[in-house]
């Protein structure tokens, strides 16, 4: 249950950041390079956090599969 709760958390930010992308115009500008970068950094930052998020909220019981 606690892992559905992080997923749903990480899916709001995700979702946050793609929009946010849309916004400024991301989907029209990807071929310039400048921009390219810009994304790129943007989406690495958003997958960082989204592991930050998942084991700040799961900790360790993910790992707890035997006992």
């Amino acid at each position: 249950m606690i892992s559905l709760k992080a997923f749903l958390v990480m899916g709001v930010w995700t979702i946050a950041v793609l929009v946010g992308l849309y916004l400024i115009g991301a989907h029209l500008n990807y071929r310039d390079p400048i921009w390219a970068i810009g994304i790129a950094a943007a989406l690495l930052i958003t997958h960082m956090v989204n592991m930050s998020l998942y084991f700040r909220i799961t900790g360790n019981k993910p790992y707890l599969w035997f006992k």
